[in-house]
């Protein structure tokens, strides 16, 4: 992220692209941020820049398992009527820590290994598999807007509000 001089030495300022940005957090979430730095040899600052590149990453990447159908039901975000994307397999979102998804609850099913959560979004639905109950399980209501959060926290590796 340093720009360099022409003989290779680091100037201290950022290359073009790059911008700096600052925080106030809660502190376990500084906690986490210590965690990751010391375990990748990382700058405070990289250690945010990391975690918010791929924050912004998981929330725009394309939904697998989804293709567009004609003849599907038309909602206010699809652009040619008759036409929708409708999901063609059961996905299991996959959750690294400090990631959120956001969509309305469609379904909640319960099952030996845990919660499946439907939810949708502007992009289609997808499933959420959850090990068991998540902190906030009760705002899982079809209908109700919702952030699942996955943490690093023992005893509440999965937490869900309002959104």
């Amino acid at each position: 992220m340093d720009a360099e001089a022409e003989g290779g030495e680091t100037i201290g300022r950022l290359r073009p692209g790059f911008r700096s940005v600052a925080g106030v957090v809660p502190d376990d979430v500084y906690e986490a941020l210590v965690r990751l730095r010391e375990s990748e040899g990382l700058t405070m600052s990289q250690a945010v820049g990391r975690v918010l590149t791929g924050w912004q990453r998981a929330r725009h990447a394309p939904r697998a398992g989804l293709e567009p159908t004609e003849g599907a039901r038309t909602t206010r975000e699809t652009a040619d009527p008759g036409r929708g994307l409708e999901p063609t397999e059961t996905r299991t979102v996959a959750m690294g820590a400090w990631q959120e998804v956001v969509g309305i609850v469609r379904a909640v099913e319960a099952s030996p290994a845990g919660l499946r959560i439907v939810l949708q979004d502007p992009v289609g639905s997808f499933a959420v598999a959850l090990p068991g109950e998540p902190v906030g399980h009760d705002l899982l209501v079809p209908g109700t807007r919702v952030g699942i959060l996955r943490t690093d926290r023992v005893g509440a590796e999965y937490v869900v509000r309002g959104a």
